[in-house]
């Protein structure tokens, strides 16, 4: 086992919980949240909590990362004053407004962290991200992933100005339901920032505009990820200004997202990409979602002949792929496949016996 959870539950739990950190004999991730981190710092004073806590100590110092879920910013500095700083290569936040207020001693703890290369910042309420932006600093850093929390989301552009300033070398930015709405860079934003970003995902986002990106400030990008969170029933990224991307146009630009039915940009969006040597790739989730599900704008003039005529067209294929499957999985003599495809389709068998007997 290389990777440890241990989030304590109870006391009856430190003393299994510390023979089995001793046993690992190459433990490279561990897994801590406010419990683990309060014995670490020594206010338990029981014999199985003081075990455990000598127990996670040594992890700490041979593992290359480090989950902490949530805690308090003495617990944090506490449970990095065990880390070895030319080891540890990831850390993740689960809860990174936890970490406020951010103290000198903490700040530099973390800045000192000279073999680090990637970190995860979750649950970053809006009204933390300045107090934030002014005392982290990762600077060895090159992979970033901010989650923005879903009662307070931050936007995009300051979501990359934040990026900028708490990892200046950042090559690869992960942001997790910002809003995208196209406005305008906060006051005093560097003209381009994140001048090293060579590839930008931006998940569980609405539909969306490319030129709300602001891609023009980005020069070194080369991979553009868009992951859409809602039911859409066209493609869901407008791509008519694409032209406005140059200079600085991504090699590739991949939009993943939801839908009943595959779903394809136009032919002039196509060509325009072409033009630009753009490759756009759609990677399609199936989803039972529907226009009427509540997911779409409230403008939405739904057609329920036109939802039905798209319900008969996605049976046909899917119907289509089943008879193909079945003949393919027969072939190679794959039984059990073809009993579970069977039983996929029992419902389907009681209507078709009924009707033909």
């Amino acid at each position: 086992m290389r990777h440890v959870d241990c989030r304590l539950a109870g006391a009856d739990q430190a003393a299994s919980l510390a023979c089995a950190l001793k046993g690992l004999p190459n433990p490279s991730s561990i897994k801590v949240a406010a419990e683990t981190l309060f014995v670490l710092s020594g206010h338990a004073r029981a014999d199985e909590y003081e075990a455990l806590a000598q127990a996670v100590k040594d992890v700490l110092g041979r593992i290359t990362s480090l989950e902490i879920e949530a805690g308090s910013p003495s617990g944090v500095l506490c449970a990095l004053s065990y880390v070895d700083k030319r080891r540890l290569r990831r850390l993740c936040f689960g809860a990174a407004g936890s970490l406020l207020p951010l103290s000198a001693e903490l700040a530099a703890a973390l800045a000192s962290l000279e073999a680090l290369v990637e970190v995860e910042l979750g649950d970053v309420p809006a009204s933390s991200v300045d107090r934030l932006q002014h005392h982290l600093h990762f600077p060895h850093v090159r992979r970033l992933s901010i989650s923005s929390r879903a009662d307070a989301r931050t936007t995009y552009e300051t979501a990359l100005v934040f990026a900028d300033c708490v990892a200046p070398r950042l090559e690869v930015l992960t942001l997790n339901g910002v809003t995208v709405s196209g406005q305008q860079f906060p006051r005093g934003s560097p003209e381009l920032p994140l001048p090293a970003l060579r590839v930008l995902r931006v998940r569980e986002c609405d539909m969306i505009a490319i030129q709300s990106l602001h891609l023009a400030v980005l020069p070194a990008l080369e991979h553009l990820h868009i992951a859409v969170q809602a039911f859409a029933p066209d493609f869901p990224v407008y791509l008519e200004d694409v032209e406005d991307l140059r200079p600085a146009s991504p090699r590739t630009i991949t939009v993943e997202y939801p839908s009943p039915y595959p779903l394809s940009p136009s032919a002039s969006v196509l060509a325009r990409c072409d033009k630009l040597g753009i490759d756009l790739v759609g990677h399609w989730r199936p989803s039972t979602a529907s226009p009427h599900s509540g997911l779409l704008s409230p403008d939405y003039e739904y057609d329920e002949a036109e939802e039905r005529k798209a319900d008969a067209a996605d049976l046909g294929r899917l119907f289509e792929w089943a008879g193909a499957r079945a003949r393919w999985l027969l072939r190679l003599g794959d039984g059990p496949a073809l009993v579970e495809l069977r039983d996929a389709a029992v419902r389907l068998r009681e209507r078709f016996v009924i009707e033909h007997s």
